[in-house]
Order: C-alpha cells, then structure tokens, then sequence
C-alpha cells in the first residue's frame, strides 16, 4: 500500500489562505500514517524552521517550500496577468536558492506598493 504525502500545506503563516498550526498539523500528519509533509506558504518562508524542528521531533520528514507569484505584466496587473507556482527543497543548497528567491519577490512587491 502507497502512503499518501501531502504536498501543498498552508500554515498560518499563509496570513489569507492558511488557518492550520504547524505543531498540531505534524501531530495530524504523523497519526495518518504520512511518512512526510510539506510547506507551502504564500510568498514567504517565515514558519520554515518551526515546521522543520517539529516535524524532526515527530519522526515526520519535513519538505519545505514555498507558493510563488510570477508576474507576467507591470506590477500594476500582476494579479490579473500572473500566475504561481510551488516550489520545493530538494537539499540544503536548493532551500539556500529559494530562500533568496523568496527574500527577492518580498522586495520587489514592497517597492511595488502590494503587501506580502
């Protein structure tokens, strides 16, 4: 029997889109059975290390990531004209890149005028 890994996980640190607690949430994972669980916050990374240690003191592989936005108009249309994706961790220099990849779309939407 496969056993499922939940990929696309919003905390609460997803500030619109996101409601779980990231103790309770690795609780929640390891009692079903998951061998593994991601992150995948909008647009920042701010819960990474309390995912990462709570998820290693419940024996539950932490995989971290990130929702992106991508702008494919002016900053003005960027939710119109946009789209998104996820991104996750393969090994530590790839969360190094995305931490900076992140640490950048930050910026670029405070200098822009849109909340992160």
């Amino acid at each position: 029997m496969s056993q499922f890994v939940h990929l696309h996980v919003h905390t609460q640190y997803s500030i619109l889109d996101g409601a779980s607690a990231i103790k309770p949430l690795i609780k929640r994972a390891k009692a079903l059975g998951m061998p593994s669980l991601a992150i995948t916050d909008h647009g920042n990374m701010f819960g990474v290390k309390e995912f990462h240690d709570a998820a290693v003191k419940e024996g539950v592989k932490p995989i971290l990531g990130c929702e992106v936005y991508v702008a494919t108009g002016t900053s003005g249309r960027m939710f119109r004209t946009g789209f998104f994706c996820y991104t996750v961790s393969m090994n530590v220099d790839s969360e190094c890149e995305r931490r900076e990849i992140s640490h950048r779309h930050g910026r670029q939407r405070e200098l822009h005028g849109h909340a992160s």
